[in-house]
């Protein structure tokens, strides 16, 4: 393939291009409006979509200066022949015009898709074709359209999936204000092989490395700055290591992650993520392969973040669901922590001996190499044989150091936590804010939650999952910004319980619950603790860790390891909508950042297809549960209608249809 000397004069390419997209007796019309387009959180009307295109491809005309010129690279191999038109006509559709599609075949043994390739190159000079004559795998194939790209940022694209016509010119409205971005990365979606349902919204969160060595949540769709990109290769000879065909991305991404460069994560769903049969958007299983290379690949990388020798990877079992590598922490190294860390974990009670006892025997029977000081609140237990109870265990050998300070105000559980701290934690490095009510099944628990507070500096605080008792259910898998509104239009905040929350794997989280969670002393001491007057029970726990992310801390959320949660066994519930709203008052801004800022499925985008239930896919096992029940649309419209028109009474009759509907 013959490089060009200079770049396309885009501003007099395709000045058709209105009518084009305009009208429907030419492709590119006639694919904007065969596909169902979504871009943030509801389904996109095709005439205001095709308008907003022409109105800003004629604004980007006008821009003067150094624009960005993007060169997508799309490795081919037997591509289906309609699905490389809809990947040409998507880039065509584009309404940021300054592009270059690279596509490489790489020795196809079938031939159709060549000719449609041919043909569009023929009529756009910006579609540039090269034809292999051996295979290359996927790394080969890359590595060569890297070699030939032009362009200031590089995209990959694969032969079956598509772009939303504003991806492009959403990634250069954010380069022209913000210069210095060298990473880009989007939600994105699946769409079904015949292109009528797009679902599977996945949302994700920052660029984050602690959630980047356990899955490759950013995948598609970035743009990379080549002089980046040129930097990773100056360490090796090749961008792409073919030795990782499959998971050669993720590597990349780990890769570029040394380097810290400045990222930006678009919270729009840019990339629409083909479930063609041999997708891995079908199925992880689809490519067993990958599953073995992934831990090897992930090695190297992991070692770099918590040292040789500290963890132990194993591979996805996904016979069971669990589609991920797992990375097992199992210590530190000295230059994390010269000598034995000192944890002080704090457990408030009143009464209810049994489940204290019970959490406190799940302590002694944890593993680790830690020196622990467990202090247990009293407050205001009535009943004389709690007391008796909990010194008759105290009065056996344990492992651990226990102390038991009666506490007779009133029920504050800010203030019951911060002056046990205050008193008890002057000499610790550590901290664990634990529930009475919680079981620490996992033996590494407590080793888990340390190493990673000791080992990553920007962590601020950690939890892990909890489940319901005698239950499959999980009661906690993180703190999310969650689909839906709640007190006066606000959203709702509310833990992740579902498998599309990705709550089985280790990952990034807006927050975790108090019912278990640590961190260091130091950050607790810089966050100034937990809020006593404003917010003293209810939702303390999600406002320090919102906290925490206004200060660049991130929260980690370890879905490996696991406890019973008991919840509310012992105070019950209350109504908390004070509390709830100066929650929002004081982190509205982080609250909002976080919408489509988490990892997981969005199920309220899918309520699109509720209106046309012969479009929902039938043949992902995972899409149809992702689908939201016609009774739950339903309680929720006329949940809505009662706020707007009765609101004295709305809380009894929510109340009912919630049991009526369940």
């Amino acid at each position: 393939m013959e490089e060009l000397e200079v770049k396309p004069d885009f501003k007099t390419t395709f000045s058709s291009f209105r009518q084009r997209i305009s009208s429907q007796s030419f492709l590119e019309g006639e694919f904007l409006n065969r596909i169902p387009w979504c871009l943030d959180v509801q389904r996109q009307d095709v005439p205001a979509l095709t308008r907003a295109l022409i109105r800003e491809s004629e604004s980007f005309n006008e821009w003067e200066g150094e624009l960005p010129f993007f060169s997508l690279i799309t490795p081919m191999w037997n591509t289906s022949p309609n699905y490389l038109e809809d990947v040409i006509l998507s880039c065509r559709c584009q309404s940021w015009q300054r592009w270059e599609l690279i596509l490489v075949d790489d020795a196809s043994s079938q031939r159709d898709h060549l000719q449609i390739a041919r043909n569009w190159a023929s009529k756009d000079s910006r579609i540039k074709i090269c034809e292999l004559q051996q295979n290359l795998g996927i790394s080969g194939a890359r590595n060569i359209a890297f070699s030939e790209a032009m362009g200031d940022y590089i995209c990959f694209l694969d032969h079956d999936d598509i772009l939303h016509p504003q991806a492009l010119g959403t990634y250069a409205k954010l380069i022209a204000t913000e210069k210095d971005i060298e990473f880009l990365f989007s939600n994105e979606a699946k769409i079904d092989a015949e292109g009528k349902v797009v679902s599977h919204f996945l949302s994700k969160p920052q660029f984050d490395l602690f959630t980047l060595l356990r899955v490759n949540y950013i995948c598609h769709f970035v743009a990379i700055k080549k002089e980046l990109l040129k930097k990773v290769c100056a360490q090796r000879d090749k961008l792409f290591n073919p030795e990782f065909d499959g998971c050669e991305d993720h590597h990349l991404f780990l890769e570029i992650a040394k380097l810290e460069p400045i990222t930006k994560h678009v919270p729009l769903f840019l990339y629409y993520w083909r479930m063609a049969e041999t997708s891995t958007a079908r199925s992880i299983a689809t490519k067993p392969k990958v599953v073995s290379k992934a831990p090897v690949m992930l090695r190297s990388h992991a070692e770099s973040y918590y040292g040789a020798n500290n963890f132990s990877i194993h591979e996805a079992a996904v016979e069971i669901g669990n589609l991920h590598p797992t990375i097992e922490l199992v210590g530190w190294s000295a230059s994390v922590a010269a000598q034995i860390p000192e944890l002080l974990v704090v457990i408030p009670f009143k009464d209810q001996v049994e489940l204290t006892i019970r959490c406190l025997d799940s302590i002694e029977n944890q593993e680790h190499q830690l020196n622990l000081k467990v202090v247990l609140i009293d407050n205001n237990s009535q009943f004389v044989k709690t007391k008796e109870k909990i010194e008759s265990w105290l009065s056996h050998k344990r492992k651990n150091k226990y102390i038991i300070h009666p506490d007779f105000g009133s029920f504050n559980y800010a203030r019951l936590n911060n002056s046990a701290f205050k008193k008890y934690g002057t000499n610790s490095d550590l901290i664990l804010f634990l529930n009475n009510d919680v079981e620490l099944v996992s033996k590494n628990c407590l080793q888990t939650m340390a190493t990673q507070c000791l080992v990553d500096s920007r962590t601020a605080f950690v939890g892990i999952r909890l489940m319901y008792p005698s239950s499959s259910d999980i009661q906690h898998g993180g703190v999310a910004v969650v689909p839906g509104l709640s007190l006066s239009g606000l959203y709702s905040i509310g833990h992740c319980r579902h498998q599309e929350d990705f709550v089985m794997i280790d990952r990034i989280a807006t927050g975790v619950t108090f019912a278990c969670a640590m961190t260091r002393k130091s950050l607790f001491l810089e966050l100034g603790g937990l809020e006593e007057i404003l917010i003293p029970n209810g939702f303390g726990d999600v406002d320090i860790c919102l906290r925490a992310l206004s200060r660049g801390y991130s929260n980690r959320y370890f879905g490996t390891v696991w406890g019973i949660h008991h919840e509310s066994k012992t105070r019950g519930v209350t109504v908390e909508e004070f509390e709830f709203h100066t929650l929002y008052s004081r982190n509205a801004e982080i609250i909002n950042r976080c919408r489509l800022q988490h990892l997981g499925y969005n199920l309220q985008l899918n309520w699109t297809y509720l209106s046309k239930p012969e479009l929902v896919p039938k043949t992902q096992s995972q899409a149809t549960s992702l689908q939201i029940p016609v009774r739950y649309i339903f309680a929720d419209r006329v949940n809505d209608l009662l706020k707007r028109y009765m609101a004295i009474p709305q809380r009894r009759l929510k109340n009912l249809f919630s049991r009526i509907f369940a």
